[in-house]
């Protein structure tokens, strides 16, 4: 499933704190994420279910999507939390997932859900070892999976590796193929120091070297420079609009353009690029 809804940025609130699921909303990034999971202690899943009304009420953008991070399927409090969604006047535009291991996980969360909250798009966070290994499976699973999420935290967690690119960049890659097979957004784990602006740049540059379209945040103080590594500027969109009027020139045909050779696969992304970003600027 392709869709031009922004996915460049994706920051994570706990539940339990609605000033700043506010803040969240205010901060530029593309998904704010109402976290029910990881940054909620067991003993306050449920004072977090509770204020999740609050925080879905909260106004903002139409640019800004809001998501609603369960516990795993795989236990009591992820069943619970996909109920409270249910019983929500206002649903969120994105169920995320964690943990996902097995393309089973979505498939029942799309079952459970049946025709009602049709517009209800997933998306899926890869980070343990058997999540990886499944990778593709997991990404071809449902029609309305908007996008996968390596996690590197709980992966580093699983195998007792350190968080370095060395280490992570196997299950990185294997995620980020999954996803471009599927068409579907990828989006890379935060950068874990809040305050290091320049490693955040450098590591969202790296992986969008690989083919990362998006990076997840800690803090609202790093959305600003996400956005601006995996927003394209003007002189990329600029050579896009030359490469594919060229080609159309050309008819398909492979040219040269400024000394380089253009075939089919830089045509495609040059449309692909204009598809996404051509036509609305944030």
């Amino acid at each position: 499933m392709t869709s031009n809804t922004y996915c460049r940025s994706v920051l994570f609130t706990p539940a339990l704190r609605p000033e700043r699921i506010a803040k969240a909303a205010q901060s530029g990034a593309d998904v704010c994420v109402i976290d029910l999971e990881d940054p909620v202690a067991p003993n306050l899943k449920e004072d977090a279910r509770g204020k999740l009304a609050q925080c879905l009420a909260i106004p903002h953008s139409k640019h800004v999507k809001f998501a609603v991070r369960v516990n795993s399927l795989r236990t009591q409090d992820g069943l619970k939390d996909l109920l409270e969604i249910f019983r929500q006047t206002i649903l969120p535009d994105y169920i995320l997932l964690p943990k996902v291991e097995s393309a089973q996980e979505i498939i029942i969360t799309e079952k459970i859900l049946g025709h009602k909250e049709n517009d209800i798009q997933f998306l899926v966070a890869v980070e343990t070892p058997e999540g990886v290994a499944n990778a593709k499976e997991i990404a071809t699973a449902s029609l309305r999976l908007k996008g996968l999420i390596f996690g590197a935290a709980d992966y580093a967690s699983s195998t007792g590796g350190a968080i370095t690119w060395e280490s992570l960049y196997f299950a990185r890659t294997q995620v980020l193929n999954a996803a471009k097979i599927s068409g579907i957004e990828i989006i890379d784990t935060p950068y874990f120091d809040a305050h290091d602006f320049d490693g955040l740049i450098a590591d969202s540059l790296r992986v969008k070297a690989l083919g990362y379209t998006g990076k997840s945040a800690i803090h609202p103080l790093q959305i600003r420079h996400i956005n601006e590594v995996f927003q394209p500027d003007e002189a990329a969109l600029d050579r896009a609009r030359r490469i594919v009027a060229t080609a159309q020139e050309n008819e398909g045909n492979a040219y040269l353009l400024d000394g380089t050779l253009i075939g089919t696969p830089l045509i495609k992304a040059a449309q692909k690029l204009l598809d996404k970003y051509g036509q609305t600027s944030r």
